[in-house]
């Protein structure tokens, strides 16, 4: 089990953030997770800190380096990001980068 506490806050899209948040994480982004008091604001360096640091003695969430499986999680990680980072900017600006993000999801 990993321990845990939520604490909500605003997408930039819906409001400021609160100053408690902005000195936690200047960039602003979400998600951030706090691990073994390192700050991590990267939904990959979160993932692979917690792969690393809660599950001994449990099935990893990723494959193994020894999985074959394990040569497609970087294109899979990188396609993850490319997918969110349009979405965002279509969440806030949509017609803004409406044409440019249908030709680029074409290309994924």
């Amino acid at each position: 089990r990993v321990p845990y506490r939520v604490e909500k806050v605003n997408m930039r899209c819906y409001g400021a953030k609160p100053d408690w948040f902005q000195a936690l994480s200047p960039s602003g982004n979400l998600p951030v997770a706090s691990i073994d008091g390192k700050v991590l604001s990267e939904s990959n360096a979160i993932l692979a800190a917690l792969e690393e640091t809660f599950t001994a003695g449990y099935k990893p969430m990723l494959p193994t380096d020894d999985d074959a499986r394990a040569a497609r999680v970087p294109a899979l990680l990188k396609l993850e990001r490319a997918l969110f980072n349009h979405w965002m900017r279509w969440l806030v600006a949509r017609s803004a980068f409406e044409d440019e993000m249908m030709a680029e999801m074409c290309e994924l």
